[in-house]
């Protein structure tokens, strides 16, 4: 390794120790908010937290676009294009910048079913890196698709070192699942039974 990766990678752990270090005061912030204080204190808190919540998220996006082997690449898919299918590996996960894709389940008996349609400002692809599990759906451009590609290490690195985003994640994913799972049961002339 030479000294300039090695001055970098140290720089990047760096990096990423001070998000850590930012999101535990912004959470020490919050809990000091259950206490009684005044609308001031509480005022001044919120702020406090959301600025250390942002400017880790912000560091850690430097880290991931600095990196030298290019862990974010813009990537064009052209109409009908399959960006990847179910089963496959994940190695990175898609941000839409403009365009739209489907998700597809793909049946050998009964043929496909389109899922979900995505557009600007959606991702797709994170299932298979965060529960580390083949693709679950077949996903392709409905229209002419331009994506910024994260790699499957950088992703896990932002994952893992911001909370707030991991827990966007895992929300989307669960409500994701709750729809593909109901979307199934309505295919299969189930429906649910009220509580």
């Amino acid at each position: 390794m030479t000294p300039s990766r090695k001055s970098a990678d140290w720089v990047k752990r760096t990096a990423l120790v001070v998000t850590q270090a930012l999101t535990v005061s912004a959470t020490i912030m919050s809990i000091v908010l259950f206490v009684n204080v005044g609308p001031a204190t509480v005022t001044i808190f919120m702020l406090a937290a959301q600025s250390f919540i942002l400017l880790s998220i912000l560091i850690c996006i430097v880290v991931v676009i600095t990196t030298p082997e290019r862990e974010l690449i813009k990537e064009h898919f052209a109409r009908g294009a399959t960006i990847f299918r179910k089963g496959e590996i994940g190695d990175r996960v898609y941000v839409i910048e403009n365009g739209e894709v489907e998700a597809v389940e793909e049946d050998a008996d009964k043929g496909e079913r389109v899922i979900r349609r995505m557009g600007p400002g959606d991702h797709f692809g994170e299932i298979a890196l965060i529960r580390r599990i083949p693709r679950t759906l077949t996903v392709r451009a409905v229209t002419d698709v331009d994506v910024l590609a994260i790699k499957a290490g950088a992703f896990v690195s932002l994952f893992s070192h911001i909370p707030v985003l991991r827990d966007s994640f895992l929300q989307l994913m669960g409500q994701r699942l709750q729809a593909t799972k109901h979307d199934v049961q309505r295919s299969h002339g189930q429906t649910e039974s009220p509580p």
